[in-house]
């Protein structure tokens, strides 16, 4: 062990490094911003979330059939064919069950969903019957659908490929990032 003031220590500039980077620390500045930056982007999403405008139907203007049913709903389940169609599956509370088919068409290479379905899940099964789809039913089975939906099956597709409204964007691709993470950390 060399002597102590005996000159013969040189302090190199490795010597000289911040403590903070020693431990692995850290900048808390550039930190503290990012950490800003995401809450905004984050409270920009809350606020657009809890602001954006529900869609606006008047009952006696939505088909009969599907006005007819008791809610609350015991379930709303969906499906998503593999051509892109729709079928959903309506039970009320009073154990009546209602099938529709929305079946998918390309419009200038977009799909869009213009015709219902009462009766079936496809357009192409027995029992199905065409009816007139107005905007206020279009509109009550967009918020029937948002009423029920769930995390565990592809609602949030489905209503992006439905509607398309920029909250239905957001809800999808935020719950294919958490599931992600999700899926990560276990």
């Amino acid at each position: 062990m060399p002597a102590k003031g005996n000159g013969s220590s040189k302090q190199t500039a490795e010597d000289c490094t911040p403590l903070a980077e020693t431990r692995g620390e850290r900048n808390p500045t550039a930190m503290r911003k990012k950490l800003l930056i995401a809450l905004i982007v984050l409270l920009v999403f809350v606020i657009a979330f809890v602001l954006w405008p529900a869609p606006r139907y008047t009952l006696s203007r939505v088909d009969p059939t599907l006005r007819g049913l008791a809610t609350p709903y015991q379930s709303v389940n969906l499906v998503n064919w593999s051509d892109g169609s729709i079928g959903i599956r309506i039970l009320d509370k009073d154990g009546k069950q209602l099938k529709l088919a929305l079946p998918v068409s390309l419009v200038a290479g977009m799909p869009t969903y213009r015709h219902l379905f009462l009766g079936a899940e496809r357009s192409t099964d027995p029992g199905a019957t065409e009816v007139a789809f107005s905007e206020d039913t279009r509109q009550m089975l967009f918020a029937t659908l948002e009423e029920y939906r769930r995390f565990s099956d592809s609602t949030d597709l489905i209503l992006l490929q439905f509607r398309g409204d920029p909250i239905d964007s957001a809800r999808f691709y935020g719950g294919a990032i958490a599931h992600g993470v999700k899926s990560k950390i276990e």
